[in-house]
């Protein structure tokens, strides 16, 4: 009997110690799939970590890329507007310039003319008042080129005015001393327009030389 309790005594701490192993498996198992899990979540949350730095740093070089093509735009965009404006101001240089030796091209011979003879000529005397005529278009041309809102140019285009002025006035004057006193009071205006044309058309040169 004794020997029975032995052997029974035996078997139930034997099944006793089975499951206190399978216990303790049990919970190993469940501490290793815990601490997987926890390692699978840190692992997952350094993903997103990094996917998210890298996402800023690709919009921060996305907009410095964009900030950087904007500049060279901007840059592009003064460089030819300032070729563009350049290149207009020579044009209008050039053509100024053409305007005004013509200009003065008229007025130099017809001040150079005898005012008593062309008056008592009619056909000379209608190809002196043609030739004011050509010079008072002329003088318009030039006006209409000037800057009004430059000191020089101003100056400029006041003399023109008032050589056009003078000229209408000589249009159907038939005598030689008020001709004269015209004549005279044009040369006197010509003296003064021919270096302050050349100082407005330097001025100007210099600003196409400096890309202005």
């Amino acid at each position: 009997m004794q020997l029975l309790f032995s052997v029974i005594g035996v078997t139930a701490f034997g099944a006793f110690a089975l499951l206190f192993s399978m216990i303790v498996v049990r919970q190993q198992n469940r501490a290793l799939i815990r601490q997987s899990e926890v390692q699978s979540e840190t692992a997952r949350l350094q993903i997103e970590a990094q996917r998210e730095i890298a996402r800023q740093q690709l919009e921060a070089q996305t907009e410095i890329a964009r900030q950087q093509a904007d500049v060279q735009l901007k840059a592009s965009k003064l460089q030819f507007n300032a070729e563009v404006l350049s290149r207009n101001r020579q044009e209008w240089i050039n053509t100024l310039r053409d305007e005004l030796s013509e200009f003065v091209s008229y007025l130099t011979p017809l001040m150079a003319t005898d005012s008593q003879a062309e008056s008592e000529d009619p056909d000379r005397w209608q190809y002196f008042l043609e030739n004011v005529r050509l010079i008072d278009r002329s003088a318009i041309k030039v006006e209409l080129l000037l800057n009004a809102k430059e000191p020089e140019s101003q100056q400029l285009s006041k003399l023109v005015e008032d050589i056009g002025t003078l000229l209408r006035k000589m249009d159907g004057v038939k005598s030689t001393k008020v001709l004269d006193a015209l004549g005279n009071q044009i040369d006197d205006l010509v003296e003064q327009l021919v270096p302050l044309a050349q100082t407005v058309l330097k001025a100007e040169w210099v600003r196409v030389k400096n890309g202005e």
